[in-house]
């Protein structure tokens, strides 16, 4: 594992958390939004440093979220 895919996965798994306990409290759309961002940021710096696993799991992780919410705001899936 390299040092960028440690730092990439340390911020990717504190946006999950984030994530998962908005869902499980009020689903606020906005506050929804604001993890899917941080999310999506995750997304392209991963890209951006060659670590494409990572990236992959990101948008399932994002996909996945798309069934226990509706807000959409990812560029970096359809």
């Amino acid at each position: 594992m390299t040092p960028t895919f440690k730092h990439l996965c340390r911020h990717m798994r504190a946006a999950k958390r984030e994530l998962m306990a908005e869902l499980l409290s009020d689903k606020d759309a906005l506050l929804i939004a604001s993890c899917l961002g941080k999310l999506e940021c995750i997304y392209w710096q991963a890209l951006g440093n060659g670590e494409l696993t990572l990236a992959k799991g990101i948008v399932r992780l994002i996909q996945h979220s798309y069934r226990f919410h509706n807000v959409h705001v990812s560029s970096c899936v359809a």
